[in-house]
């Protein structure tokens, strides 16, 4: 702890009011030595520096924790959401959570680091839109039967849909899905070209069942721009469990995903030849895929696990493992119309293969 006082650089006068406090209820001579004559009226105000010594002792905690420089002109702030709380209050504690997570993001602005951290969450109604920079979208265990908050809306619309100012924006700990098996749960629609760049999604579940339904797991539709998006740590389940539809994807990217990373996610019973469950055919130029496990949804024909379109390019692919059962699939799970990616060891199976 000392060490972190020192590095934060805790101001003077803070720990000089913690300092007086202990002074003045430990010791009425003490309350005299620094000058105050009335032991009562000290301990209001050097309580109130003390309180404030506190506070600013936790965000400077917080925000040593978080990666964020104190002080800094990119301020931290703190929301919370229970969708169990009565009434949405302010957002800034728990016991004064906001109802839904649109409420929070819709505080959250361009010149801060928003936490958002989501207590529970069922359903939601609406579509949560990332239109501000550097929000954190944080989900925690709701209960035993949801692993994870669930943000799904109440009619065919994405769950999650990225504005033109939804930049460096970070989404981990939810299940998602969509208003039914026709729509997107993360959705990068047209109009984010302009933004929408170094986006992180993990720790998700992403088509859970019928609880969490969706037609593509996350897309970036033709028109819209998801550069340097990073995906991780997800796991997509398909038509098995009424999740992502029999003809979906879990992952499909049709615009722009310059230098995008999608990188150990678990993908079961998605992808299909004319639906792949990881399927580029946008303008992607350098993506990373690398140590995929996609359990695909049918030994039909080629490309089902991955597929490459032909503007896809200087990609690197590799450590991905595919698999319809036990063995080896009749048919290439890998597709690559382009002429300048590197594929690495990837595997149909226990197999080592180059794509078709």
């Amino acid at each position: 702890m000392s060490k972190i006082i020192e590095r934060l650089r805790v101001p003077a006068a803070d720990s000089d009011a913690v300092r007086y406090m202990r002074d003045v209820v430990g010791n009425k001579e003490d309350a005299a030595a620094v000058g105050v004559a009335d032991t009562t009226s000290s301990l209001v105000a050097y309580g109130k520096q003390s309180l404030n010594a506190i506070n600013s002792l936790e965000t400077a905690i917080q925000s040593y924790v978080l990666g964020t420089v104190v002080g800094s002109a990119m301020a931290v702030k703190f929301w919370f959401v229970d969708a169990n709380i009565t009434a949405s209050g302010a957002g800034t504690d728990p016991s004064i959570a906001f109802k839904t997570i649109q409420e929070a993001v819709a505080v959250c602005t361009t010149s801060t680091d928003d936490w958002i951290f989501v207590f529970d969450y069922s359903g939601g109604g609406a579509t949560v839109t990332m239109g501000t920079p550097f929000v954190h979208l944080i989900g925690n265990r709701a209960s035993k039967a949801m692993p994870y908050p669930r943000i799904m809306p109440a009619t065919a619309i994405p769950g999650i849909t990225f504005g033109a100012g939804g930049d460096r924006c970070e989404i981990a700990n939810f299940t998602i899905g969509a208003g039914d098996q026709t729509k997107s749960a993360i959705s990068f629609p047209v109009g984010t070209a302009a933004g929408a760049y170094g986006n992180h999604i993990h720790d998700c579940v992403i088509g859970r069942d019928a609880n969490a339904p969706c037609l593509v797991g996350i897309e970036v539709v033709s028109g819209g721009a998801a550069p340097y998006l990073l995906v991780e740590n997800n796991r997509f389940y398909g038509s098995a469990g009424a999740g992502i539809a029999a003809a979906g994807s879990a992952i499909r990217i049709s615009g722009n995903a310059t230098r995008c990373n999608i990188r150990n996610n678990y993908v079961s019973d998605v992808g299909r030849t004319a639906t792949p469950a990881l399927w580029l055919d946008g303008a992607v130029s350098e993506p990373q895929i690398e140590f995929n496990r996609i359990k695909t949804d049918t030994d039909t024909g080629t490309g089902s696990a991955i597929t490459l379109g032909a503007s896809v390019d200087d990609g690197w692919i590799h450590g991905n493992v595919a698999s319809d059962g036990k063995d080896s699939a009749s048919n290439n799970p890998f597709v690559d119309g382009g002429s300048t990616n590197g594929w690495g060891v990837n595997y149909d199976g226990e197999a080592a293969t180059l794509p078709a």
